[in-house]
Formats: C-alpha cells, structure tokens, sequence
C-alpha cells in the first residue's frame, strides 16, 4: 500500500501523517521531464504511464489531494482514467483535526439525475 502525490511538496509540508496509509511515492520527482500542463492529453497520458510505472494499485493506494491545483485537477483526472470504473480512494488534509481524511471516489459509470426544474428546461 503507497500514497502517491502528484510531486514534491515545493513549500515546507508536513507529510508524516500519510506514512500511516504505505509509503509515499512521487508520480513526478523534481528531475523528471513532462509535458506542459496547458498540453493537458499529453499531461494525463504521462501521469497514466507514470502510474503504471510505479504500479499504482487503485483497490489498494492512495492518490493525495495536495500540490497545484492545476496539477491536482489534471492528476485526479488521469488516476480515475486509470482506475477504469472502479473506486479509486484518495486522502485529503483536514486542518480541524490535522491529519488526512480517507475519501472514495466512485468511478463506476452512474447516472445522476437532475433535482433542479432550471436544469432540466434549460432555463436559469
């Protein structure tokens, strides 16, 4: 079981609390080259392959909500790509309690219907 962060934290964080949850593993170390973020297919395709370099388990690992939010959008993307529908678990920090938070994304296809009348007439 691994946690795996986008890249190295640029600013001082505190990661000690994800050693609980396996060992921390970068998709991307500070040497690594990739494509530019504004190439976002190119930019998920190398994260999806970095995942499954490292052999990213979504059934058993961990995706970590920290770093730029660009990053962030585009890593959790490519992980749910990844996990091909089915659930991929990811921690995010909760400041209250200072410690990370276990949450399931449920990637299966689902439906989800509309509640509002606006949405559904097209009208706001």
């Amino acid at each position: 079981m691994s946690t795996f962060l986008i890249e190295r934290p640029r600013r001082p964080l505190d990661l000690s609390g994800l050693e609980e949850y396996g060992d921390v593993a970068y998709i991307f170390e500070d040497d690594d080259r990739r494509p530019s973020l504004f190439s976002t297919d190119a930019y998920i395709k190398a994260v999806m392959g970095q995942l499954r370099l490292l052999a990213f388990d979504p059934e058993k690992d961990y995706f970590v909500l920290t770093g730029p939010s660009i990053c962030l959008a585009l890593g959790l993307l490519a992980v749910t790509w990844y996990a091909d529908h089915t659930s991929v678990k990811v921690l995010a920090w909760n400041a209250p309690t200072s410690s990370y938070v276990e949450c399931i994304i449920d990637t299966k296809e689902t439906e989800y219907e509309s509640t509002s009348e606006s949405s559904s007439t097209g009208t706001a």
